[in-house]
């Protein structure tokens, strides 16, 4: 998964903010990518190269250390971030509202831009060749979604932490129906609902014509496009949701100062040459401020998504 590999270039570049943090340690937590995420070995070779450039030179420059350390998955990374075992993470939008309901003792800290953007919309997304013009003409249609993971039989705290865009992907086609003028459940309005690894998936699927539409947000279209060609046969219907990029935190109690000026560093990285082949890999221009309030719109969507019903009560 791309996002995987963009926290552990993150943490790199923690890495190398002279004078700051001198003979302390943080951990940057990043969950494995889940099986099938044939995104996150893609440019391996390249970012690896990268990687081992940027330790060395911040090795050699700062001292600083910051430890990527891999988790098994999201749930374990929030709480190894909760019990002080890690420092900072990275999570989606959609994991970061759902982290975020369980007050978890982090601070957002920054986002980025993506082809001059801050924010992105969820988007319906079609084949051109397929002749489909609007949302409606969907009705009967195959509809590609990322499949929902399996409830566990234990409870446990950030439990939900990594199936946001599948939970987020279903209230949003909800949204965009009603939009569209449709009453019925997703599920009533297809004529069939193909549940899919993941949203990549379901955007290759769609892509190949082997179903009709799905729901993505445009920062995972930007990606592919720039990977493949081939993706510039989809376009978007309709869209809702605008907020930012994915949100890199912080644990709360860091030492004021290492933040700040990490974060000074970090938001003028753009400007260095050795930061270009990580905006080609990963789409990422620059990284900016982000703050809590900007994750709103997708608060208000899941509010609404449970006083109609779409969604079970938590």
């Amino acid at each position: 998964m791309r996002n995987a590999i963009l926290v552990i270039f993150v943490a790199a570049l923690l890495m190398s903010i002279t004078e700051v943090g001198r003979g302390e340690e943080y951990a940057f937590v990043v969950p494995l990518p889940r099986q099938g995420d044939f995104m996150a070995g893609k440019g391996a070779e390249s970012w690896n190269k990268m990687l081992k450039t940027i330790f060395s030179i911040a090795k050699e420059e700062t001292g600083i250390v910051i430890n990527v350390r891999a988790q098994i998955n999201w749930t374990e990374t929030m709480n190894d971030i909760e019990e002080g075992k890690g420092h900072l993470t990275f999570l989606k939008a959609t994991d970061y509202v759902i982290a975020m309901k369980d007050n978890p003792p982090v601070t957002p800290w920054m986002s980025y831009r993506v082809e001059g953007d801050k924010y992105f919309s969820n988007c319906i997304y079609v084949n051109e060749a397929g002749g489909i013009k609007k949302t409606e003409d969907l009705r009967g249609k195959t509809i590609a979604i990322e499949e929902l993971p399996g409830k566990s039989k234990k409870k446990r705290k950030y439990g939900d932490i990594g199936s946001g865009t599948a939970f987020f992907e279903r209230i949003i086609w909800r949204k965009l129906l009603e939009k569209a003028g449709v009453r019925e459940k997703m599920e009533d309005f297809a004529g069939e609902v193909k549940n899919t690894l993941n949203v990549e998936t379901s955007m290759f699927e769609v892509m190949r014509g082997t179903v009709d539409a799905t729901v993505a947000s445009k920062r995972i279209f930007v990606l592919l496009k720039k990977g493949d060609p081939k993706f510039k046969r989809l376009k978007e219907l309709d869209c809702v949701c605008e907020v930012p990029y994915a949100v890199i935190v912080h644990r709360n109690g860091m030492d004021k100062k290492v933040i700040e000026e990490m974060a000074d560093f970090i938001f003028n990285i753009h400007k260095r040459d050795d930061f270009k082949d990580f905006q080609m890999i990963s789409g990422v221009e620059r990284f900016i401020p982000v703050k809590d309030s900007e994750y709103d719109p997708l608060r208000e969507l899941w509010k609404e998504a449970r006083e109609k019903g779409w969604v079970e009560e938590d």
